[in-house]
């Protein structure tokens, strides 16, 4: 035995069951102790003349965009973030220079009525929301609701329509979207 394998061991999705999903790849996960047990590890493997092979794949990376910061600068920025290189994005695959989400729960215009599709407050501003899960807005979104009635009118389902196609992303029936995915991405079982 010259090599111990290990799966990812950095920081990935809250509560990750494999750690496939990495949304810090510069942290070790917290749950496994942290940098400072990865150091104790790799101390005791070279004393016993072991070396280590870690499971990284670029596209490995996660889409939690609320806990994945990359990810989350490459929503709000698009083409402009200097991470969307990191998520191997081919902005022109659709015509639209949009990211395909395909998370929604249900159709667009079903999640909007039903409110599966809000606008609500955020940290320091706002976001839109799919269910519980944050997404920022365009810097240019940003500006535009930064007053209360502009901020009204785009939680109506016709100002949150035009709210969305100022996005850097274009949000997908997660049943329909999986075959226009514009991004190497591993993703969970569908």
């Amino acid at each position: 035995v010259s090599h111990v394998y290990l799966s990812p061991y950095l920081a990935s999705t809250p509560d990750s069951a494999h750690g496939y999903d990495i949304v810090d790849p510069d942290r070790v996960r917290e749950e496994l102790g942290g940098e400072e047990a990865r150091a104790r590890f790799v101390a005791k493997m070279r004393a016993l003349g072991l070396k280590q092979m870690i499971d990284i794949v670029p596209n490995h990376l996660g889409i939690d965009s609320e806990h994945n910061r990359y990810f989350w600068d490459v929503l709000e920025r698009g083409r402009d973030s200097e991470w969307c290189r990191f998520f191997d994005i081919d902005w022109d695959a659709h015509g639209d220079g949009k990211l395909v989400l395909p998370i929604l729960p249900m159709p667009l215009e079903s999640a909007i009525a039903e409110q599966h599709v809000t606008l609500r407050p955020y940290k320091k501003g706002v976001a839109l929301f799919v269910g519980e899960r944050a997404l920022p807005l365009s810097k240019e979104s940003q500006a535009l609701v930064a007053n209360e009635a502009a901020l009204a009118n785009a939680r109506e389902p016709e100002g949150l329509h035009a709210l969305l196609e100022r996005q850097h992303y274009r949000l997908r029936y997660f049943r329909d979207g999986l075959d226009e995915l514009n991004y190497r991405r591993f993703l969970d079982i569908a």
